[in-house]
């Protein structure tokens, strides 16, 4: 029988530059008792800077991916580091920046994904993008969580890119958990979306926004406990090495 007696406990904040607010990052990983912390607009601009080691605890790893060509942007996830996490490679596109990982831990399995859309992309095509998104994660038939700042009014539903939106996640079967806005200027940009009835999310905050222009939500996740014959089919199949994007 599958349970639901193990629980993690997720964060998101679009930080707006991790450099000079690294330890508030770190303050909250340990306060809040996270388990994972994704991150947006970190403005990483190299894979050697220092606000990533800055932001995680004692016993805490990270994955992120970078933006090198031009200001702003750049994904991480800190995690606590006895998780075992396999990171997907994903094929870029110019309109979205993700950073995910498959996570497996006492017969749990399920799929993180930490997304960033730009706003200077605002029309339907780049909406197409995480439609295309959401396909390929749905593909690999595990629970899916995906958090991340869109740039798009999700609380607006006479704007046409929030009706694309709503129209991909029901295609594929997939929950937005987040409505109340979570930008200073009273919108709903942020997102914590889920797949699979074998996710439970629960208590989730939006907290006012303080520590950039977009709130920080935490959440509580629990995943259901995969079946022994289920783990055995599991096995059985090829590892994905790379999650392919249709662009």
């Amino acid at each position: 029988m599958c349970k639901f007696e193990i629980g993690f406990r997720f964060a998101h904040v679009n930080i707006r530059s991790l450099t000079p607010k690294s330890l508030e990052v770190y303050d909250i990983i340990t306060n809040e008792n996270l388990d994972f912390m994704c991150l947006t607009e970190t403005w990483q601009r190299s894979m050697t800077d220092d606000c990533l080691y800055d932001a995680s605890p004692a016993g805490y790893s990270f994955i992120s991916q970078t933006r090198s060509r031009r200001r702003g942007g750049g994904v991480a996830i800190i995690y606590r580091s006895h998780i075992r996490v396999h990171k997907l490679f994903i094929q870029r596109t110019p309109q979205l920046e993700i950073v995910s990982m498959k996570i497996k831990y006492l017969r749990r399995r399920f799929i993180l994904m930490c997304v960033y859309k730009s706003p200077r992309y605002n029309d339907i095509r780049s909406v197409k993008k995480i439609g295309s998104m959401l396909k390929g994660v749905r593909s690999l038939d595990l629970p899916v969580i995906i958090t991340g700042d869109l740039n798009i009014h999700l609380d607006d539903l006479s704007e046409s890119q929030t009706a694309w939106f709503n129209y991909y996640v029901t295609l594929k079967g997939m929950m937005q958990n987040v409505s109340c806005p979570t930008h200073v200027a009273g919108h709903c940009l942020d997102v914590v979306i889920t797949a699979s009835r074998n996710v439970e999310i629960n208590d989730v905050c939006v907290e006012p926004p303080m520590y950039s222009d977009h709130s920080l939500i935490i959440w509580n996740c629990k995943v259901k406990q995969i079946q022994r014959q289920v783990c055995r089919m599991l096995r059985q199949r090829k590892t994905h090495r790379r999650l392919e994007m249709v662009v």
